[in-house]
């Protein structure tokens, strides 16, 4: 396939929506409680924003749309409908797109769920985080195991035929036997696809403060890699395939939209805080000048709900800053998030998507980690060993030369 044959526009569109009841102390996501005022206004932002990205990139077709959060559900219905309807509008949304939308059980109500399937929702992921009451008081969550079940039947009873279910372990107090009956209860309520993230304490959180300070300890090594372990057993008994580090499905329903970004394709993003990735080619007017040895954009909304939405009204657009990449950190960054997926990443088909060759870029940290057992290489396809897999960020690093990388703000 030639250079001028390849679409570089975007053919998923995140959309993000900040409202959370309360703010988890484990969370680095731009979140935000008690701006319920503003929710009127947010919503018109945001279909004025997915607008202007349709126009900008003369309406290319989306395969995937991705409704995250914050808490969409915790807003009214009829804001995600506009939302979607918006992209409908404005994009070519494919007749099969993957349509995902992001639901914590304390606000994810029966009524709700009927307007977001008839809205064009197909896809429901839920945040259970754990059904361990203690550990649900640790994460603070405003939900109980009860409330996630009762919801799960819920989504089920409405119609949605794809649930996907977001579970914690590492959890300080959590022990592996509890960790082993959590997957087991969740798994007998037969989900479609399962994500399981280690709780990591992030510099800026109150977990992290904690941690840092020594208020929290959090578990050692030995346990983490233990539950991982069970998860990974359980699971596999249950028929989910794994295909990336953390997430799981049945044949047949993993997530589309993540897949996009571990494979490194662009990437429209509406909403406070929304980063979106983008080839220079194909990049909307808003991002000017484009550097001559650029090849890739990263650009990130203003993250507060207030100068989100006086920024749309203003401009038709809300970006808070871009950052453009050149060749080498936009392979590294694709390589180091493509060794993630259980079946590697394949460098011919980043070489093509990309329009540029990788083989200067490649050989030489390829060579250094085939020797150390770290990845294995297969024709055209680069994956992660299981000794790589436990020093993945390690290993990924390999790849990631020196950022020369211009910041706009």
């Amino acid at each position: 396939m030639t250079a001028e044959m390849v679409d570089h526009r975007p053919h998923s569109l995140y959309i993000h929506v900040p409202f959370c009841v309360s703010k988890c102390p484990y969370c680095d996501f731009n979140s935000h409680v008690g701006v319920e005022h503003l929710f009127a206004r947010y919503s018109r932002a945001l279909v004025t924003e997915i607008r202007r990205w349709g126009d900008e990139l003369d309406h290319p077709r989306l395969d995937t749309i991705f409704i995250g959060g914050g808490t969409p559900s915790r807003v009214p219905a009829a804001h995600i409908a506009a939302a979607l309807d918006a992209a409908r509008e404005s994009f070519a949304v494919s007749p099969d797109a993957e349509v995902t939308m992001e639901a914590n059980p304390h606000s994810a109500e029966a009524e709700k769920m009927e307007a977001w399937l008839a809205a064009g929702v197909n896809r429901l992921s839920l945040g259970f985080q754990s059904l361990d009451g203690d550990a649900l008081a640790f994460l603070e969550r405003a939900h109980s195991a009860g409330e996630a079940l009762s919801v799960f039947h819920q989504a089920r009873a409405a119609g949605f035929a794809n649930l996907s279910c977001d579970l914690i372990f590492a959890i300080p107090g959590l022990t592996t036997a509890r960790w082993s009956e959590v997957l087991t209860a969740v798994l007998a309520l037969g989900p479609d696809h399962l994500s399981a993230y280690e709780l990591t304490p992030e510099i800026g959180t109150r977990l992290g403060a904690d941690v840092a300070a020594g208020r929290t300890a959090m578990p050692e090594d030995e346990l983490k890699l233990e539950q991982y372990g069970v998860a990974e057993e359980l699971l596999s008994a249950a028929g989910f395939e794994r295909y990336e580090v953390s997430n799981w499905a049945r044949p047949g329903r993993r997530c589309r939209h993540n897949l996009a970004y571990w494979s490194g394709v662009p990437y429209a993003a509406a909403g406070a805080g929304g980063h979106a990735f983008l080839h220079r080619d194909a990049a909307p007017g808003w991002l000017r000048p484009r550097p001559e040895n650029a090849l890739t954009a990263r650009q990130w909304n203003a993250s507060s709900p207030a100068g989100y939405i006086a920024a749309v009204e203003r401009d038709g657009h809300a970006m808070g800053g871009h950052e453009w990449l050149d060749r080498a950190t936009t392979v590294g960054d694709l390589m180091m998030m493509g060794l993630r997926l259980e079946e590697g990443i394949n460098t011919d088909a980043v070489a093509c998507s990309l329009s540029v060759d990788l083989h200067d870029l490649l050989e030489a940290p390829l060579l250094r980690l085939t020797r150390r057992g770290l990845v294995e290489v297969d024709g055209a396809v680069v994956r992660a060993t299981p000794t790589g897999r436990r020093v993945l960020n390690q290993a990924a690093m390999e790849f990631i030369p020196a950022r020369t990388a211009a910041v706009v703000a």
